[in-house]
């Protein structure tokens, strides 16, 4: 879900896969439709949150690159939350496999 920039600028793959180590994930969200219209930002299209898990489900995480949030909840097998970045703004959700 795109927020304050085109659609296209703020599209991201589909599909994201969580590796989860002692309650902690890290979750690149490439931009590769603002890479390739703009190169010169190429190599800052793609934030990285650092996120934990609290043990009452609760996901909180940061990226340092923009300084922006990612918050959610897991709840059974399923993690959903929301990516609040600079301009474009995400809802997420995956199940445990």
């Amino acid at each position: 879900m795109a927020g304050s920039m085109r659609e296209d600028d703020c599209a991201t793959p589909p599909r994201l896969s969580i590796e989860l180590v002692d309650g902690r994930f890290s979750l690149p969200v490439p931009h590769p439709g603002v890479a390739t219209t703009t190169p010169s930002l190429a190599d800052r299209t793609t934030p990285v949150y650092e996120a934990s898990i609290a043990s009452d489900g609760r996901i909180s995480g940061r990226s340092n690159q923009t300084n922006t949030t990612l918050e959610g909840q897991v709840s059974g097998r399923q993690m959903s939350g929301q990516i609040y970045g600079l301009l474009c703004y995400y809802e997420f959700s995956a199940n445990r496999l």
